[in-house]
């Protein structure tokens, strides 16, 4: 319907599988959110909030579906089997996914660059000689996660040092890989994965810091900036200093983790331009359904505060 401008004005899905209020917007996908909201009505768009499942602090309050009528669909961090994303396909609707690079018709993605995350991460470390490193996640199978283990093993072994100096590991169950369009290295990686069962389980941390203090591991990288706050607050607690005899490095760049005692370093994702980058594909594949799909890659930025130091001579 055109405006009062005379521009043809679009309604677009802005989609999140669960949505839980109050939404936190130092977090990734909040942020993201935000940030897709904004991007849509400053190219002079209606927006459609859209979510599968609705919470608040007492639970599930609300569930919903995309809405008869809508021109696109941009979507966060959607699973392969997401409801919204089939209804999505299924009705043929044009699709940016934002977070993710699933391998669909007729949908773009756009998503920071993993790997390169991983290899600064793996850069840092290097330079401040950490020969033993590991990186520990919350959520292995979200290809993101494998993804920046990949880019943290790439550097290591450019530099000429054994995948065995880089450790993967999970503090949470076992699951199952079923993404049938993985890359082989991912795939590889993920089953070399050691699982210390759920962090908040008695005795998991412990079993995860001894396996640690055994293995002559200096530094961390983390998934998120929350892990990473997490890591060093239990690391702390238990006697290791940090950064002096663990190194930590996160991810996400969120100010409420980011700044608490010791600063954190972590790499950033640039959320707000990855965001624009999404709508513009977006409305250039609702003018060409049937373009060849896209992925965009945004450069992550690192934002170091010191938390990698050179190791001391008794984390080594």
């Amino acid at each position: 319907m055109p405006g009062e401008d005379g521009m043809d004005r679009l309604t677009i899905g802005c989609v999140l599988s669960d949505i839980y209020f109050p939404m936190d917007d130092t977090q990734y996908v909040a942020h993201a959110w935000r940030c897709l909201h904004e991007a849509i009505l400053l190219n002079g768009h209606w927006v459609v909030s859209c979510a599968h499942r609705v919470f608040d602090s007492l639970g599930l309050v609300a569930e919903g579906q995309l809405p008869p009528r809508l021109d696109g669909v941009a979507m966060i961090a959607p699973a392969p089997n997401d409801a919204l994303l089939r209804d999505a396909l299924s009705r043929r609707l044009p699709l940016a996914l934002i977070g993710t690079r699933l391998r669909l018709n007729r949908c773009d993605c756009v998503d920071v660059d993993n790997r390169r995350v991983g290899h600064i991460a793996g850069e840092l470390f290097l330079k401040a000689g950490h020969d033993r490193v590991a990186f520990v996640t919350s959520a292995p199978t979200q290809v993101s996660s494998m993804e920046r283990h990949a880019g943290l093993l790439a550097a290591y072994r450019e530099a000429g040092r054994s995948e065995d100096d880089v450790l993967y590991m999970a503090l949470n169950d076992p699951v199952p890989l079923d993404e049938p369009s993985l890359d082989e290295d991912l795939r590889a990686n993920y089953l070399r994965t050691e699982h210390f069962g759920w962090q908040n389980n008695p005795g998991v941390f412990d079993r995860f810091l001894r396996r640690l203090l055994d293995e002559r591991v200096t530094a961390i990288f983390a998934f998120n900036d929350q892990d990473a706050r997490m890591y060093t607050d239990r690391l702390m607690a238990a006697g290791v200093k940090v950064p002096s005899e663990m190194s930590i490095i996160g991810v996400d760049n969120v100010g409420r983790f980011v700044l608490g005692n010791p600063r954190l370093s972590s790499i950033g994702q640039n959320v707000p331009q990855i965001c624009r980058v999404a709508v513009r594909l977006l409305l250039a594949r609702i003018q060409h359904p049937d373009a060849e799909p896209q992925t965009v890659l945004v450069p992550p930025v690192l934002h170091d505060r010191g938390s990698v130091a050179p190791p001391s001579r008794r984390a080594a």
